[in-house]
């Protein structure tokens, strides 16, 4: 582990803010001195209020008038922020949990539950769903692309499963890459560091013709180990989009990427190697101003060897939509899907699933009506969507919303939804082994269980209220029926304790988020957003192992960021990101603050370079214990720097 000399880490934070201040000193005393030529990517208050999302209603809204709580990253923010992995950018989203183990683990979630498995959250690419049938949750360290191609990120806070499906229980992630034709030319860029050790990025795009579009990339990153466990990580990822547009309305997509790579320790893996790939296609036809259609395919491989099981799984799927208007006052959304997965497993003794290979289909269809009450003003949104799984059978997860705007820079709304967790291979077939004979021998095993039902109440508020300053609040209460926990019972010959996950618990939580955004100057911008949430588990009396359920205490009851984003003379950039996450008393980890720094420099939209700095304040500490199921680790301190070429 190559340790940074202790003089230099605690005298760069200060050298670098000094630095910064006698940049910004000719901006704060020359009244006269002309505002920064950045300008914020020319993006004001008002117009990110405009930005168009579809994750809420699955067709372009304007995101002041979206019936949930969805925040949005844009490229710009994700550019600034320095970050060099996405799970380092959602960092920024108000109300998602962000806990990195270590170089290659992380455990995000949203309105808690956070865990390195953690299966509340779905989030996609493109569409394309990347929870594993596994476990239900998500592989962060292989989630990955070329960062400068995301368009933006949406996140939902809240479940979004009446049009996702099961998983989007908490929340919903669409990470959304710009289309090939936005991408034309080259781009070179690489960096490296203390912790963030090497990365680069190649990508080039062009034309064939007048109707198509094409670009590809090549990425690589190599991340250093870090304190008390978690070995480094080493990735290699490629990939290639094709945009095609034979005619006015109609646009076909093909996409693809592989990736291989190393990476970090875990409880059940020393190391491991991960590989595998996707291909996708996609093609989109307005049929008038009013309606169009929408048809997509996917097929992904996953192979990941641990040093205590191995995985190898092929998912197929595929799904219809039909977005429409009609009556005059109605937008509706209808479509169906079928996915079929199938993995072989290869266990050991402290790991295994019975079966060892699995098949698994889901089918799924949906509809959802957006009726305008009030044109202009109040709309009511019906939908609901039935799915089929081999687990469970039947599930159907309805939802109601309610969006007024009294004013056209206000927008209150209300929802009422429910969604479910589906059971995966690991809460049906897994079985995990501990110690050795005669000794006691802890198992967890598998058993006949229920979906994980959630039944939520959210309010919201939304509002412009002035040109430079807006606002957005959501509060929520969740009802939760069934969660999985394991019972406990003991054999005294041989000695042996079990764990079935048949038993299930109740309970509630409830909170809310604020953010709120202010540009008192064209080149500079305050963006912050403050989390509460509480947590009731009941479990009945029952005997429940505190290593593998649920426990409120094992997530952050308050949250805190702040965004400071400055555009000095002569093309620098100033950014400055402060996170306060509370104690995590069931995972032995204390509250933290966290400031991270990055100092940008910008020649003609051709050449940038930047410095960043992360963990300013503490040479390293903890982010997440030691139940995640994974080899935590402290989290250091890390510098590095960054050039992009555009040609």
């Amino acid at each position: 582990m190559h340790q940074v000399p202790r003089y230099l880490t605690d005298r760069v934070p200060l050298a670098i803010i000094a630095t910064c201040l006698s940049l910004f000193r000719p901006v704060a005393q020359g009244a006269e001195t002309t505002p920064a030529t950045n300008q914020l990517a020319t993006l004001s208050l008002e117009q990110l209020m405009s930005l168009e999302v579809t994750s809420v209603s699955k067709h372009a809204e304007p995101i002041a008038k979206a019936p949930a709580a969805i925040h949005v990253l844009t490229g710009e923010d994700i550019r600034r922020s320095g970050a060099t992995s996405i799970p380092e950018a959602l960092r920024m989203v108000p109300g998602v949990n962000v806990a990195q183990i270590n170089p290659g683990n992380w455990a995000i979630s949203a309105r808690g539950f956070n865990s390195r498995f953690a299966n509340k959250l779905l989030v996609m690419i493109d569409g394309r769903s990347v929870y594993t049938p596994l476990f239900s949750g998500v592989y962060w360290d292989v989630q990955d692309t070329l960062l400068e191609d995301i368009a933006r990120i949406e996140v939902i806070r809240g479940p979004g499963a009446s049009l996702w499906g099961a998983n989007a229980v908490n929340g919903v992630i669409n990470i959304i890459t710009k289309d090939a034709f936005d991408t034309q030319g080259g781009l070179l860029s690489g960096g490296g560091g203390w912790q963030e050790t090497a990365f680069g990025a190649a990508r080039y795009g062009g034309r064939i013709g007048e109707h198509a579009a094409y670009r590809a990339f090549v990425k690589y990153n190599q991340r250093d180990d870090t304190a008390l466990g978690g070995d480094g990580t080493e990735f290699w990822r490629g990939g290639y989009q094709l945009d095609w547009r034979p005619q006015e309305g109609t646009q076909g997509t093909l996409q693809g990427e592989i990736y291989s790579g190393d990476a970090a320790s875990s409880a059940v893996a020393n190391g491991s190697t991960v590989a595998g790939g996707h291909v996708l296609a996609r093609w989109e036809r307005e049929l008038s101003a009013d309606s169009t259609l929408h048809f997509q395919a996917w097929f992904d491989r996953t192979e990941r060897v641990l040093s205590l099981l191995a995985e190898y799984r092929n998912t197929f799927d595929i799904e219809a939509q039909h977005q429409f208007a009609w009556g005059g006052r109605n937008n509706a959304v209808w479509g169906a899907g079928y996915r079929i997965t199938s993995d072989d497993t290869f266990g050991s003794r402290e790991i295994m699933f019975n079966p060892a290979s699995a098949t698994d289909h889901l089918l799924n269809f949906f509809a959802q009506n957006e009726i305008a009450l009030i044109p202009d003003q109040l709309a009511l949104t019906l939908g609901t969507k039935v799915e089929h799984n081999d687990y469970t059978g039947f599930e159907i997860q309805p939802t109601a919303r309610l969006s007024w705007q009294p004013h056209p820079h206000h927008t209150l709304w209300a929802s009422v939804s429910r969604a479910v967790h589906s059971p995966s291979r690991a809460t049906g077939d897994a079985t995990l082994t501990s110690g050795a004979p005669p000794g006691l021998t802890t198992i967890v095993s598998g058993g006949s269980v229920q979906s994980e039902e959630l039944l939520a109440f959210e309010l919201g508020w939304r509002a412009q209220l002035h040109p430079k300053f807006s606002t957005d609040l959501a509060l929520f209460y969740n009802d939760y029926n069934r969660l999985h926990a394991y019972d406990f019972a003991f054999t005294p010959v041989p000695p042996t304790a079990t764990f079935s996950s048949n038993y299930a618990m109740d309970g509630q939580s409830y909170g809310g988020e604020l953010s709120l955004q202010w540009q008192p100057v064209p080149w500079w911008r305050l963006q912050t957003g403050y989390t509460l949430i509480q947590m009731h588990l009941q479990n009945g009396g029952r005997a429940i192992d505190s290593t593998f359920s649920y426990r409120a205490e094992d997530n952050a009851q308050q949250q805190f960021n702040l965004r400071s984003s400055l555009d000095l003379p002569h093309g620098f950039e100033f950014d400055t990101l402060l996170y306060y996450t509370d104690s995590l008393p069931g995972q032995g980890v204390p509250a933290y603050t966290r400031l991270d720094f990055r100092l940008g420099w910008k020649y003609r939209d051709r050449f940038e370079a930047s410095i960043v700095l992360q963990n300013a304040l503490d040479p390293e500490h903890p982010e997440y214990g030691n139940n995640s199921l994974v080899t935590s680790s402290e989290i250091q301190r890390a510098i590095y720097g960054k050039l992009t070429w555009r040609f």
